[in-house]
């Protein structure tokens, strides 16, 4: 009986260990799946939609530019034809000259107010984009700890977010140069100016809890957002890895 006794006890404390441990991990698997979860979303959600506010403010910037190309290609024309009328002037009407040659000055000095415009907006794109860029970032690195951290005790997790490239403002001055000109997309614009993240997780089981349950593995999750180009009204190319 004593013995019986015994064996029953032994029997219940196996069986509560065994509960415990069940119980455990089915405890740390929820642990994971909503500490994945969160993090995956926040990254997701905050990727996009921060370079998405981007493309569309670096955007925004380009049409300012791309609107004073029309002002831009009326002084070069003026330049033109003023040219070509003191050369012939010179020959057929010389008192004539003085006063063309004024208009010339004021297409040139015209031509200089437009450049200084035109690289106003240009540098305040370019600045825009990269603060931005690196402020989206640092912004998402710094977020993805404080989701990460109520499951630290029991995860041990590595995240990185970083940028696949780096994105450039993809425009250029057409091919005649010089001061004041049009200015319009490079080749493969999409691609140069596409915003394209990388984000890289490695996560295990914390040491002190292997003993009930033992799991690690990596996950990588892209998320990209692209002018879309086409057509007059421009638009965005967004995508994130489900």
């Amino acid at each position: 009986m004593k013995i019986f006794a015994h064996s029953s006890k032994g029997f219940a404390n196996l069986t509560f260990v065994f509960v415990l441990m069940s119980f455990v991990s089915l405890y740390l698997t929820g642990t994971f799946a909503i500490a994945l979860s969160q993090q995956r979303d926040y990254v997701r959600s905050t990727c996009v939609l921060e370079a998405t506010e981007i493309q569309i403010s670096t955007l925004e910037n380009v049409r300012a530019l791309f609107a004073v190309n029309p002002e831009s290609t009326m002084i070069r024309l003026g330049i033109k034809t003023t040219k070509a009328a003191i050369a012939l002037a010179l020959v057929l009407e010389p008192p004539a000259v003085p006063a063309l040659q004024k208009i010339l000055d004021g297409h040139y000095q015209a031509q200089n107010i437009l450049d200084g415009v035109q690289k106003v907006i240009l540098n305040k794109a370019r600045i825009e984009l990269q603060a931005k860029h690196y402020a989206l970032i640092a912004k998402i690195n710094s977020g993805q700890r404080e989701t990460a951290h109520p499951w630290r005790y029991m995860i041990s997790m590595w995240l990185t977010f970083a940028p696949r490239s780096a994105p450039t403002l993809a425009i250029r001055p057409d091919s005649e140069g010089g001061v004041g000109p049009n200015y319009e997309w490079l080749e493969n614009a999409e691609t140069k100016q596409s915003l394209a993240y990388s984000w890289n997780i490695y996560f295990k089981t914390s040491e002190q809890y292997q003993r009930f349950f033992t799991w690690m593995n990596v996950l990588n999750l892209q998320c990209s957002v692209a002018p879309d180009l086409r057509g007059k009204k421009w638009g965005l190319k967004i995508n994130a890895d489900k």
